[in-house]
């Protein structure tokens, strides 16, 4: 689906983005799903659907997430929301997403590293390295946070989000490796299944005091 295609307004649930990229693999096919370029916003909205509910498990809050319309940074848009002494605060975080797969021939702090190599990004910017198609390889968390602390990279955070290869495929972990050190192990099919998470959500400017949501009819966001 071309990103011109999304809504500008819309943000989508992590579970809702979710359960839409598995419904286009079993439309087209796992490969032409996880390769096709014409279906990569689809899969850059799932990878960041299961990081944010990793995330969510760490910040206690929800997330939902929105395409960006354009080719160009971010790819992924987020927002959560806090309630505050002042009202309900929003709070935003861009994401850029690239995978580490099984081709690449460097380690993955050099990936990171080439992938930010000449970048200055907003302090609002977060990098997510999905690593998928490494089978047998051991990823050292320690001492891939230890390399890329001290790496004079531009951008707010950077995590990884990788499977962990259990029998349904379904556990991940999350861990951050800059700045600082953070993360989670979580099942994100049993994260999905017992969501009562919104699908999706207009988000409007307003003064309330406590988070709330209003129905604003039926929306339907057809597979490409």
């Amino acid at each position: 689906m071309s990103r011109k295609q999304y809504p500008q307004d819309i943000y989508l649930s992590p579970p809702f983005a979710i359960k839409r990229f598995l419904g286009l693999r079993q439309k087209h096919g796992d490969k032409a799903a996880v390769t096709k370029s014409e279906y990569k916003p689809e899969r850059e909205a799932w990878i960041t659907g299961v990081f944010l509910l990793g995330l969510s498990k760490i910040a206690r809050k929800e997330f939902w997430l929105r395409v960006n319309t354009e080719d160009s940074a971010p790819d992924i848009f987020t927002i959560s929301f806090v309630e505050t002494k002042k009202g309900v605060m929003a709070e935003m975080q861009n994401v850029e997403v690239f995978e580490y797969g099984g081709h690449a021939r460097i380690d993955i702090v050099g990936a990171i590293e080439n992938k930010l190599k000449g970048k200055v990004y907003p302090d609002n910017y977060i990098l997510l390295c999905y690593v998928h198609d490494r089978t047998g390889e051991v990823i050292n968390t320690k001492e891939i946070f230890e390399r890329v602390r001290v790496l004079n990279l531009k951008i707010a955070e950077v995590w990884v989000l990788a499977n962990t290869l259990t029998p349904t495929n379904a556990e991940h972990v999350i861990f951050q490796v800059f700045p600082t050190a953070n993360g989670c192990k979580f099942d994100y099919l049993e994260q999905c299944n017992n969501s009562k998470q919104k699908d999706m959500i207009n988000a409007k400017r307003g003064s309330a005091k406590k988070i709330e949501f209003f129905p604003m009819g039926k929306a339907i966001l057809e597979l490409p």
